[in-house]
């Protein structure tokens, strides 16, 4: 846990890759036990439905946990007509917390395609409204609107929520870089402010993979990536440092995201 109350995976890297050296509880015990019993829903877009790797859900498994998937590659917080992009009409994270029963932990990311998209399908960034809002209706066409209402669905269904906050670390050619401006004039780094705002507003833990320190991991996802198939190297899905591999998940994200389910959970 980093000195800001969040998770910083930073503290799991090696040394030499800007990190502490530490060790998390995660990587100490018998991994498949560490969530046993507990229930597990995943809401969110690629970085969670496998795209370079194995569903979310399937990794939790591997430590004991019953998880289910509603995460869908190219999904967006709002809720609204995605034919700009030509994605499937609603293709929406707010409509994935709908689905499923009761969970005692429910995982989301999000944000990184309410912003890519924000032109071509005419997503709005919306405006934050807060907890304390008992009077205005959320618009859920709009990225902060259908963020808090996600939020307060899934509070409603008495899960604990972890948000995972994505390590995009680019700016290369093709791929939108944390500055650029949409037409409404809001970067990345907005979308990622007003998420953390929700996160400490609501109770909902942040799990933060988007740290500077991270550069060392987004060099080696980079080469893990294209050593394993060079085919992927010129997609900027893949260039942009968000979508995981194997090696990624095991080595750095899986040990960070499981203590902060214990955290979370007291298991």
């Amino acid at each position: 846990v980093a000195s800001d109350g969040t998770l910083d995976l930073s503290l799991t890297l090696p040394r030499a890759q800007g990190g502490t050296g530490a060790t998390g509880s995660a990587q100490q015990a018998d991994k498949s036990k560490l969530l046993s019993g507990l229930t597990i829903g995943v809401y969110g877009d690629s970085l969670f439905s496998g795209v370079n790797t194995r569903p979310l859900s399937e990794w939790l498994a591997d430590y004991g946990a019953k998880a289910d998937n509603y995460s869908v590659n190219g999904a967006t917080l709002a809720a609204k007509d995605r034919s700009g992009s030509g994605q499937t009409n609603h293709n929406s994270i707010l409509e994935q917390t709908w689905m499923g029963t009761s969970y005692d932990v429910a995982i989301i990311d999000g944000f990184e395609n309410d912003y890519e998209f924000a032109d071509v399908d005419d997503i709005k960034f919306g405006a934050y409204l807060g907890t304390g809002n008992t009077t205005v209706q959320l618009d859920t066409t709009t990225y902060c609107g259908a963020m808090e209402s996600a939020v307060d669905f899934l509070f409603n269904k008495h899960a604990k929520i972890i948000w995972v906050f994505p390590y995009r670390m680019s700016d290369e050619a093709n791929v939108l870089g944390w500055h650029h401006q949409t037409k409404e004039g809001h970067t990345l780094e907005d979308y990622r402010d007003v998420t953390l705002r929700m996160c400490e507003d609501y109770g909902v833990t942040p799990v933060r993979l988007d740290h500077t320190s991270l550069n060392g991991l987004y060099q080696w996802q980079k080469d893990e990536l294209f050593a394993a198939d060079e085919a992927i190297q010129n997609k900027s899905w893949s260039r942009d440092g968000v979508h995981p591999g194997s090696g990624a998940m095991s080595r750095y994200i899986m040990p960070v995201l499981i203590d902060a389910i214990r955290r979370v959970t007291g298991v």
